[in-house]
């Protein structure tokens, strides 16, 4: 009986992976909007409105967006090999913020966001970039959204150009633009109006242990471009 389960189970399984959308499906021709779960990546332009669980939270193609409203998961399989570079590159250069090294989320038009996610978001191996993830947020390694907004935990690197809200990470923040509080063994950031709380904190060009803090004129943010 129990060998019956684990099969059926895996049949189960299989078939979610496997289909395309169950419940209601709706082509406007351009975009494809799933309702109740989905799988990923899509093949076009797709909006799923319930549950998204997959490979990655992405399109196969980059001129296709997907936007997903309600619970994302996803496995993420480089998430293992992103890590080792967030640690190799924390341990050669955890204070850099020289621009050349911001080219990997630097970007000045929001049209470089391929996935939205709004709700909550739980990745294996976390997220990559052209994302904007609002809400909660939880990445089992690392996370390369472009911006996001709300709550984000990550087990060892956040890196983003633009957060609003409150990130933590076991081992490094890292931001261009922050409105909100990092957490964080070492955190950086560029500009914004922002509390950070770890062992090495820097501002701009101030580094300060333990507590740093800002507070100015509100930064342009990236959803208001």
């Amino acid at each position: 009986m129990n060998i019956q389960i684990a099969k059926a189970i895996f049949l189960l399984t299989i078939s979610l992976l496997l289909c395309q959308d169950i419940a209601a499906q709706i082509d406007t021709g351009e975009t494809k909007v799933r309702n109740i779960i989905a799988t990923t990546p899509v093949n076009r332009n797709t909006v799923i409105n319930g549950l998204a669980i997959g490979l990655i939270a992405r399109s196969w193609q980059s001129d296709y967006f997907l936007e997903i409203n309600g619970v994302n998961i996803d496995v993420l399989p480089l998430g293992a090999f992103a890590g080792f570079l967030a640690v190799f590159g924390t341990i050669f250069a955890p204070l850099n913020m020289k621009k050349d090294d911001d080219i990997l989320y630097s970007f000045s038009d929001k049209s470089d966001i391929e996935t939205i996610i709004s709700g909550f978001s739980f990745s294996v191996g976390g997220l990559l970039r052209n994302i904007h993830c609002s809400g909660v947020g939880v990445n089992g390694v690392v996370s390369f959204a472009e911006s996001g907004s709300g709550v984000e935990i990550t087990g060892l690197m956040n890196l983003h150009y633009d957060f609003e809200g409150v990130m933590f990470a076991g081992l490094r923040n890292k931001s261009t633009k922050c409105s909100g509080v990092q957490i964080g063994l070492i955190n950086t950031c560029r500009e914004g109006n922002v509390v950070q709380i770890g062992l090495i904190n820097r501002i701009n060009k101030r580094v300060i242990p333990f507590v740093n803090f800002q507070f100015k004129k509100k930064v342009k943010r990236l959803k208001d471009s």
